[in-house]
């Protein structure tokens, strides 16, 4: 870092020169036009008008990925905040090509711009600016509190259509929260000036810790949908997960109002809810009935769900505290 003093040029105006080697590197001269704004933390960011920001490139080889490696890179490579990713290979095999594109289909903004017989090009095509945090994470919210709800209908009633709607739409929450993360570290890398989304660097890792909690108790629900036709979880254990899941809903809903406005009222309710709810999980009686395996999961399962919605209760204490100071 530079330190650079500050001169005086008549009346209050004030200048500090530039670095040389950034104008250089910019080819900018005497004249050339800047845009100035000033960021969250008060520091200025200087840009320049005419010069169009270059397109971030990033390349992926297929050489020696198994598809769930392929996934995990790919899904890195789109976080990254690239605008174009260009996935290559010797020969691209059928199975690989039809990866990309259903992978591609579960990442907001990108589309499959060229492709041959060595080469899939996936292009960034969503501007940033246009992404709203806040209502991504609102469709997060209704989605987990819905397959919340419906995972408990289908292992009540032992509906497997139900129940693989449920996995299903746990795709839809990992997209919002691949995206949110994605736009993070967009602005961190300052490809989006933050008066632009009316964001501050608070309220992003804010969200994106929000959407993670979510993307979690969406996870769990996967899993207790998935224990749908055990016969060993009947009767009594159900009955007794049917309070706990209502509970478990009725406080993901009064996340969603405290996230929203920064509740720190609701939050502090959440907490005192907390282990009430903890004691119903782990209840004697209802440890009584059952041992199975199957019971074991949807148990941890409904405990991890509390323990993400309290999650959510301190992010906001400690977000509506930061918004105080800063």
């Amino acid at each position: 870092m530079e330190i650079r003093k500050l001169q005086r040029t008549g009346g209050a105006s004030l200048t500090v020169t530039l670095p040389s080697k950034w104008v250089k590197g910019l080819m900018l001269e005497d004249k050339s036009l800047v845009a100035i704004a000033v960021d969250s933390q008060n520091s200025l960011v200087i840009q320049p008008s005419s010069v169009k920001k270059s397109l971030l490139r990033s390349s992926l080889s297929l050489d020696g990925l198994s598809a769930v490696m392929l996934t995990r890179e790919l899904i890195a490579h789109y976080i990254s905040g690239v605008d174009e990713i260009i996935i290559y290979c010797k020969k691209i095999l059928p199975e690989q090509r039809t990866q990309v594109r259903e992978l591609c289909s579960e990442l907001i903004g990108f589309e499959l711009l060229d492709e041959s017989s060595e080469k899939i090009v996936l292009k960034n095509v969503f501007d940033p600016s246009k992404f709203s945090m806040s209502q991504n994470i609102e469709k997060m919210f209704l989605i987990t509190k819905s397959m919340l709800e419906d995972a408990y209908k289908a292992l009540a009633q032992q509906d497997l259509m139900l129940a693989k709607d449920v996995v299903n739409r746990d795709s839809e929450v990992d997209k919002f929260q691949i995206a949110i993360t994605r736009q993070l570290y967009t602005c961190i890398r300052k490809d989006i000036v933050m008066e632009e989304i009316g964001l501050t660097e608070i309220d992003l890792f804010f969200y994106q810790n929000i959407a993670t909690q979510l993307e979690r108790i969406a996870d769990h629900t996967v899993k207790i949908a998935k224990t749908v036709a055990t016969s060993e979880i009947a009767g009594t254990p159900i009955r007794t997960s049917s309070a706990i899941i209502s509970y478990l809903a009725q406080l993901l809903l009064d996340s969603h109002e405290m996230v929203e406005r920064l509740n720190m009222g609701n939050a502090h309710k959440i907490f005192e809810m907390s282990q009430e709810i903890e004691n119903q999980i782990y209840s004697k009686k209802t440890r009584k009935h059952t041992t199975s395996f199957a019971w074991d999961v949807l148990e941890d399962s409904l405990d991890r769900i509390r323990g993400y919605i309290m999650n959510m209760a301190e992010i906001t204490i400690d977000q509506a505290v930061l918004k105080t100071k800063y």
